[in-house]
């Protein structure tokens, strides 16, 4: 027994209309799924922008003001570098002269 066509038209045509609809579907999860991401990234820069750096910003200039200078990472490590170097150098010396001693 064959399906006559009428029947296939009809099976076609509802198809076709699921097809769409996933399709529809895909194209507006896709648009969410963008918009999301998109919210989920500008939020965090936004609320830095308007309430963080102008904050820190604040706190900045209020430091260059006590110290009478811009603060500047490159050289404020310098120091514990060679403090460290003359622990070390002393450590070691201590422990080859206690060494000795004994």
């Amino acid at each position: 027994m064959e399906p006559d066509l009428q029947e296939i038209y009809c099976l076609e045509r509802e198809n076709n209309k699921m097809l769409r609809s996933l399709h529809r579907q895909a194209w507006w999860g896709w648009i969410f799924k963008i918009v999301v991401y998109a919210v989920a990234i500008g939020i965090p820069i936004w609320l830095y922008f308007n309430y963080l750096f102008p904050v820190i910003h604040q706190m900045d200039q209020t430091l260059s003001a006590v110290t009478g200078k811009q603060v500047q990472l490159e050289g404020s490590f310098a120091g514990w570098a060679q403090l460290y170097q003359q622990f070390k150098d002393n450590f070691s010396g201590n422990a080859t002269s206690s060494s000795a001693a004994h």
